[in-house]
């Protein structure tokens, strides 16, 4: 990332200079736990990603934490997990949150998070055969851009419905439909109007079209009903 920005910058400011002679400035936590199936963020793969002990960079630590500014107990016990220092105060402050899997009627609008993918399909799946409501499930259409063989379009396309979400920039394959269900985003589509990754709501209805060549009934367009209402208000227009 850094290689692409600095070549941009030296294209727009026409200079050799590093990042065209513009101060950067970057934000990071170094206790943060790498995203899954990627390195840390501290783990060389090119000479841009030195930033430790690099004569190009300045280092800064801020101290105050604002994210959790309103809840001193809940921060402190974060900051003590990332250091490895927990406290019996912090335990039992994380312990206080549990619930039973008998329980979870009580947090039923909490997100739920698990280990892997796998338990987290199986989470969805329960839930959707929970509902009885109006569903569908939708099928992502795949199209291979500019010229080329028509045999090795066909190969890519074959190929790419075997790629995990996780290669897919978050779109999976299908996505089976409930009315009533919650939905997440996982990939961002307008961050001004709130349509980014994790902005959450529930379906309310589901629109449906025919396919030109098959005829076939399908879902063509989805209605959801963000937690915040402020989200999707300009696509709404």
């Amino acid at each position: 990332m850094f290689q692409h920005v600095d070549a941009r910058l030296q294209q727009i400011m026409r200079t050799k200079k590093l990042f065209g002679g513009i101060s950067v400035i970057i934000l990071s936590d170094f206790n943060q736990l790498r995203a899954v199936g990627d390195k840390h963020i501290f783990q060389f793969n090119n000479s841009y990603n030195a930033l430790v002990d690099n004569p190009l960079w300045s280092l800064f630590e801020l101290a105050e934490i604002m994210r959790q500014k309103d809840d001193k107990s809940f921060a402190i016990a974060l900051s003590n997990i990332a250091k490895g220092t927990m406290t019996l105060e912090d335990t039992n402050l994380l312990k206080s949150r549990i619930v039973s899997t008998e329980n979870l009627e009580m947090i039923e609008d909490a997100i739920m998070i698990f280990r892997s993918n796998a338990e987290v399909d199986a989470y969805n799946t329960k839930v959707m055969a929970s509902l009885n409501t109006e569903g569908a499930t939708t099928n992502a259409y795949d199209f291979c851009v500019g010229d080329g063989l028509v045999s090795i379009k066909e190969k890519v396309l074959s190929n790419v419905k075997n790629l995990k979400t996780a290669e897919t920039y978050g779109l999976p394959l299908k996505i089976d439909l409930k009315v009533g269900a919650k939905y997440m985003m996982t990939v961002n589509s307008d961050t001004e109007d709130g349509l980014f990754n994790s902005a959450c709501g529930k379906l309310v209805m589901i629109d449906y079209g025919k396919l030109q060549k098959t005829n076939e009934t399908v879902p063509c367009r989805i209605w959801i009903k963000f937690n915040e209402e402020k989200t999707g208000r300009k696509a709404r227009a």
